[in-house]
């Protein structure tokens, strides 16, 4: 017996997407049968939930190995290999998510402090999944209330998952945990610095040395804490608040790209279409029918 349902969100979040945009839900429920998956690049943040069964996931040619009660967050941009070997019974979810501000959202929920949490069996998520799964499948409702709760249960998902991504490691030496704490310290005020003013060009040894870190080490730990480098996170932010901008005003691209700190709107353009998938031109006319047919809701 096999179960796998996908559902896109974007549509129903369109409303309320300038913090928060819901990408695609997905469910698995399998009986005695292996299922084989891949999911492609995009640009979005992926959380993966896996109820019952095991898993194995193949990132950068590298094979993991996931049990009962695993929640795994996957980095955006890269390409990931699923196999659930056939067993009793296995029961997985998955959510993609992007946005402007979800770098917060991953830094206070305690998510974005490790890409794996292990979750015992009291912490059941699979109803929060199953709320938003519901909640946003297609009904007269209107659209602008189907975005909202789908959203109002996204970050019901993350507040029962909280007290396990923060529970402290026990049995670590003082200085180690001492060293830990310097590097996600170090991390937060790099990102602050780069989300204070994404136009700024990014010196990454002038930052490194504002933190007393040598170049590569303040590299490495970046990406061991946010999944990108310094620059690939810069980039993301600025092709984030580029969206924003394209479907909230009538900026022309020249002017978006001096303000996300492209001085060049060919170099511009062929950055956001490598990240998006379009033109800025192609994605401003991809949500100016949805904003007006909103609008006529009112």
């Amino acid at each position: 017996m096999k179960l796998h349902i996908q559902h896109r969100l974007s549509d129903a979040s369109v409303a309320w997407g300038d913090f928060l945009r819901l990408g695609t839900i997905s469910h698995l429920q399998l009986q005695d049968e292996s299922f084989a998956h891949t999911l492609c690049a995009q640009p979005e943040y992926l959380l993966l939930y896996l109820a019952e069964g095991n898993l194995y996931l193949v990132r950068n040619r590298v094979e993991s190995m996931y049990n009962v009660g695993s929640l795994v967050l996957l980095p955006p941009e890269e390409e990931y290999h699923l196999y659930f070997p056939g067993s009793a019974r296995t029961c997985a979810w998955w959510i993609s998510f992007s946005g402007y501000s979800v770098t917060r959202l991953l830094t206070d929920s305690g998510l974005g402090s490790r890409p794996v949490f292990q979750l015992p069996p009291e912490a059941e998520l699979s109803y929060h999944f199953d709320g938003i799964l519901r909640q946003s499948m297609p009904s007269p409702t209107d659209p602008r209330c189907v975005a909202l709760n789908c959203t109002g249960l996204f970050f019901q998902l993350i507040a029962a998952a909280m007290p396990y991504t923060h529970q402290r490691q026990t049995g670590a030496p003082a200085a180690h945990a001492r060293m830990s704490t310097g590097r996600t310290r170090a991390t937060a005020l790099a990102v602050q610095q780069i989300q204070s003013d994404l136009a700024a060009p990014l010196n990454v040894e002038e930052l490194a040395r504002s933190l007393q870190l040598s170049p590569s080490h303040f590299i490495r730990c970046f990406k061991a804490q946010m999944g990108y480098s310094p620059l690939a996170y810069q980039t993301r932010l600025r092709m984030e608040r580029a969206k924003d901008l394209l479907r909230g005003t009538t900026l022309r691209v020249g002017e978006i790209a001096a303000k996300v700190g492209y001085q060049n709107p060919m170099y511009f353009s062929s950055t956001f279409r490598k990240h998006v998938g379009m033109t800025p031109l192609e994605y401003r006319e991809r949500f100016l029918t949805p904003s007006r047919e909103s609008m006529q809701l009112l």
